[in-house]
C-alpha cells in the first residue's frame, strides 16, 4: 500500500512525497478508474498534503504539476460518476482542500510556474519582500485574481513569497450542493500564499477576485462565497458568505475577501419558462367557459 509511507510517517517527506506521487500518477494511468480507486487516490492525495503541511516542508513545481495531473483526473471521473449515479460525494471537498493545502507548499525556481491541465489550471508568480508589484492572475476562462503584495511585506518576515492561483474548471459540480434554488454559478478560483523560506509563516491578505457567470442566471441574486471546510466537516452546507463583499460589474461578479482559500459566485436558479404560456392559458380558459356555456 503506497500510502502506508506517509501514514505513518516514515522516511524523509521531500524524499517519500515524489515517490508516492509518481506511484500513484502511474497507477491510475495504466488503468479505466473505478470509484474505489478514486476514492483511495482522494485519501491518498490528502495524507501526501497533510504529511507536507505538518513538515512544513516544500515542494517542487514538478511535484505540484504531478498532484494536479492526478487531481484533474479524479474530477473527471467524479463527474462522470455524478452523471451515474446522481449522488454527490463529500471527499470532493477533502480533494479541493488537499490541492490548496499542497499548492501553498510549492517553493520552485522555475521561471515559467503555470500549467493547465482539464479540470485545473495553475499560475504562480514569486515576488521579493519589499516588492511594490500587485499580483494578477488571468484565466482564459474570464476569472481573474488580484493580491496587493505590499499587504504581507511585515508577515513575511523579509523573505520571498510564492502566490499561486488555481482555477477549477468543473469541480463546482461534485461538491455538495448549496442551498434550493442555488446555484454554483461561477468557476471556482482559489489563491494561496506562502513565504519562500519560512513555511510556519501563515499570510492571509485581502483578495479581489473577478468571476464571470457560466450559465444565464439573475445577476441581482449573485453572491460571493468561499468553501468553508469547518462547516462540510459538520455535514452542513460548505458555502459561506463570511468575509467578502459582492459588487456586480457589467456582465461579471467582483468579490472582495479578507482572507485566502476557494470561491465561487452563488447565484439564484432562473425560472423555466415556457413560450407563450400566457397566451396558452387564456386560450385554455376560453374554452373552458365556451364549454360550460354550450352546457
Amino acid at each position: 500500500d503506497i500510502s502506508k509511507e506517509i501514514k505513518e510517517g516514515r522516511g524523509d517527506v521531500t524524499k517519500v512525497v515524489p515517490h508516492v506521487l509518481d506511484s500513484l500518477n502511474c497507477t491510475l494511468k495504466a488503468k479505466e478508474i473505478t470509484i474505489a480507486d478514486s476514492q483511495a487516490a482522494v485519501k491518498i492525495l490528502d495524507l501526501v498534503s497533510q504529511a507536507v503541511d505538518n513538515a512544513a516542508s516544500v515542494v517542487s513545481f514538478t511535484e505540484v504539476s504531478t498532484f494536479l495531473s492526478i487531481a484533474s483526473s479524479l474530477i473527471e471521473r467524479k463527474i462522470r460518476t455524478l452523471e451515474e449515479t446522481q449522488i454527490h460525494n463529500s471527499d470532493s471537498s477533502r480533494l479541493m482542500m488537499s490541492i490548496e493545502t499542497f499548492a501553498t507548499a510549492m517553493n520552485s525556481t522555475e521561471q515559467d510556474r503555470n500549467q493547465s491541465f482539464p479540470q485545473i489550471q495553475l499560475q504562480a508568480e514569486e515576488f521579493e519582500a519589499n516588492s511594490t508589484d500587485h499580483y494578477f492572475a488571468n484565466f482564459s476562462r474570464d476569472s481573474t485574481a488580484t493580491l496587493n503584495v505590499t499587504g504581507w511585506r511585515n508577515i513575511s518576515n523579509d523573505s520571498a513569497v510564492i502566490i499561486s492561483s488555481l482555477l477549477f474548471v468543473d469541480i463546482g459540480q461534485v461538491l455538495p450542493p448549496p442551498e434550493k434554488k442555488q446555484i454554483v454559478n461561477s468557476h471556482i478560483l482559489t489563491s494561496t500564499i506562502s513565504s519562500k523560506f519560512n513555511r510556519t509563516n501563515k499570510i492571509n491578505p485581502h483578495i479581489t477576485l473577478t468571476l464571470s457567470p457560466i450559465k444565464p442566471a439573475n445577476l441581482a441574486s449573485a453572491r460571493c462565497v468561499f468553501w468553508d471546510y469547518t462547516v462540510i466537516k459538520n455535514k452542513q452546507i460548505g458555502w459561506s458568505t463570511k468575509g467578502c463583499k459582492t459588487e456586480r460589474i457589467d456582465n461579471s461578479i467582483r468579490c472582495t475577501c479578507n482572507h485566502l482559500t476557494s470561491f465561487a459566485v452563488l447565484m439564484s436558479k432562473l425560472d423555466k419558462t415556457i413560450p407563450f404560456i400566457e397566451e396558452l392559458t387564456y386560450i385554455g380558459l376560453s374554452i373552458s367557459i365556451m364549454s360550460l356555456l354550450i352546457c
